[in-house]
């Protein structure tokens, strides 16, 4: 399991620009690891999709949330952290 601030660490290099960022961490630049690369995007995404779950059930927005259910029951849950 990552620690939170390597998941944030990678979150920021996942959405930088290419020319923001001198050098990106082996994590994104090794192809031997594109499939731990994949794991961690979707627990971030899966982690953004549960707090935006969250924000619309308080609002009782329905269709927002289910979109969110929608994209949450293809993410591997158990991969979240």
């Amino acid at each position: 399991m990552r620690s939170s601030a390597e998941l944030i660490k990678y979150l920021m290099e996942f959405n930088s620009s290419p020319g923001e960022l001198m050098e990106l961490s082996p994590l994104f630049s090794d192809d031997s690891r594109v499939a731990e690369a994949a794991k961690i995007a979707q627990t971030l995404i899966g982690n953004r999709l549960l707090a935006r779950f969250d924000t619309t059930l308080q609002r009782r927005d329905l269709s927002t949330m289910a979109e969110c259910a929608k994209f949450l029951s293809q993410v591997d849950l158990n991969t979240m952290a």
